[in-house]
């Protein structure tokens, strides 16, 4: 019983900093996002309420393998300390998503960096026309709906925050249009997840189908099916699959700790954990956070045992 409320504490904890990895562009609309709040959990630090952990896994410090774990021997891990930004938090090397077509085809909406993350940033052409309106006013919207594709707008404005009901019915009215289209299929099923989980399943499971080989599609689905099913067994060879597709993204190492830890393989999800702070110099606070209730559990469980 102590397991299960402290592991419900974490999870309900997490749902507020977290939701996973690393796509460096996040949508807020009242989908919650277009870009799926899971693809980046790089950045998530928490402080309050005594929760900052002081855990730290030295970068060198490879866990053994668990035992029968055949993928855990293919994990490369890194052999030089990973670059951490001046908070001594980890810095990505690269984007794992490809930057959309959508984004490349308008550059007077968005930016690149050198690594692949990519934002809204208009052109100081734009600026100068949108600079007439104020953030709320919907000629701004116009502007913008009759300078793009369907789908291009409802990020623009999303990601923009200029009007997040209009991004909804573009959104939706994108799906409508294309519902095979990855972008439109991937966003709709993403801002289903909270309030609509059944049709979010049946669209990210739609996705699999259409994109079996999209590192996107995969890592979302199986964040889905972690966050949403009790015992996600189905989400942990996704997960396997993307880590070969880029072995050097540690989110689905993460999220295997994630997986083992709902499944209650205290042990292997531990090592996971673990596994995941050699690539990010132990500095994520998320696998952090678990390492610590994991460890608490297991300490208690030798102490019950020595009685």
């Amino acid at each position: 019983m102590e397991l299960r409320i402290e592991t419900l504490t974490i999870f309900l904890m997490l749902g507020v900093i977290l939701h996973t990895v690393c796509s460096g562009c996040s949508v807020k609309t009242a989908h919650e996002s277009l870009d799926s709040a899971h693809d980046h959990d790089q950045h998530v630090h928490t402080h309050q309420d005594g929760l900052h952990p002081s855990h730290h896994t030295a970068y060198t410090q490879v866990p053994e393998a668990p035992a029968g774990d055949d993928f855990f021997k293919t994990i490369q891990f890194p052999t030089t300390p990973p670059k951490l930004d001046h908070g001594h938090h980890y810095v990505p090397p690269k984007n794992p998503y490809a930057v959309p077509d959508y984004v490349k085809k308008n550059p007077d909406y968005f930016t690149v960096d050198k690594r692949g993350f990519w934002e809204v940033q208009f052109s100081e052409e734009k600026l100068k026309i949108l600079d007439k309106y104020s953030a709320a006013d919907v000629q701004a919207n116009d502007f913008i709906i009759e300078e793009l594709d369907t789908l291009t707008a409802a990020e623009v404005i999303g990601r923009h925050g200029l009007h997040p009901k209009i991004a909804n019915k573009l959104l939706d009215q994108a799906y409508s249009e294309n519902p095979d289209g990855f972008y439109e299929l991937l966003y709709r099923s993403q801002g289903q997840s909270k309030n609509n989980p059944n049709e979010a399943e049946a669209g990210f499971r739609r996705l699999v189908e259409l994109y079996p080989e999209s590192k996107r599609a995969l890592y979302n689905f199986a964040v889905f099916i972690i966050d949403h099913v009790d015992k996600p067994k189905e989400a942990i060879p996704y997960l396997e699959k993307v880590y070969h597709m880029d072995p050097n993204w540690y989110a689905p190492i993460l999220m295997l700790g994630k997986a083992y830890f709902k499944l209650e393989q205290f042990d292997k999800s531990l090592i996971y954990f673990q596994a995941s702070e050699v690539f990010t110099g132990g500095s994520s606070d998320v696998s952090a956070i678990y390492i610590g209730a994991i460890k608490r559990h297991l300490n208690k469980g030798q102490h019950k045992k020595g009685e």
